[in-house]
C-alpha cells in the first residue's frame, strides 16, 4: 500500500511538471524603441548630416497637435541623430488615433530643404517573440532635400 502511494505521488508530480513545460513561455528581455525616423539625403543623393527641422503630428479632426523640433548639428531638440537618420521617439505610437497625420520640414541650409506629410503606417516588432513584451512600433520615411529657387528667379 505504501508503494502505491509513492507511485501515485510520483505520477502526480511528473504530470504537473510536464504540463508546465508545455505551456510555459520563456522570454528574453530585449528592449526596443517606438519611433518615427527620417532618412535624409541631399539634393545630390548623398547622406545629409547636420539637418534641422520639425515634425508635427496632428489628429484627423485637428483636436490634437504635437510639435517636435530637432537640430542635428547642435544635437538639440527632440530627436536622436545618427548620420543622416533622424529619429523621434514616440512612446505612445500604438495609441495615436488611426487618422493621425505627420507633417515634416527638414533643411540642411537655406538653400536645401524638403517638406512632406502622410499617414502613419507602423511596422510592428516583438524582439522577444510574439508572446513576449515589448511590442514596438516604428516607421521610416525617406526625405530627399531639394535646392531652393534663387530669389527673384
Amino acid at each position: 500500500m505504501k508503494a502505491t502511494r509513492i507511485f501515485s505521488l510520483c505520477a502526480f508530480l511528473m504530470g504537473c511538471g510536464a504540463e508546465d513545460k508545455d505551456t510555459a513561455t520563456s522570454c528574453t528581455e530585449i528592449g526596443c524603441i517606438n519611433g518615427f525616423s527620417m532618412v535624409v539625403t541631399d539634393s545630390f543623393g548623398e547622406a545629409a548630416t547636420g539637418v534641422y527641422g520639425s515634425l508635427d503630428i496632428v489628429s484627423g479632426d485637428s483636436s490634437e497637435m504635437r510639435n517636435y523640433t530637432f537640430d542635428c548639428a547642435t544635437r538639440e531638440g527632440d530627436a536622436t541623430c545618427d548620420g543622416n537618420i533622424v529619429t523621434i521617439e514616440l512612446d505612445d505610437a500604438a495609441d495615436l488615433p488611426s487618422d493621425a497625420m505627420y507633417l515634416y520640414t527638414v533643411s540642411v541650409s537655406d538653400a536645401e530643404s524638403a517638406s512632406g506629410s502622410g499617414t502613419f503606417n507602423w511596422n510592428e516588432s516583438s524582439p522577444n517573440g510574439a508572446e513576449c513584451p515589448p511590442t514596438c512600433y516604428t516607421m521610416e520615411v525617406e526625405v530627399g532635400l531639394e535646392l531652393s529657387e534663387p530669389a527673384g528667379g
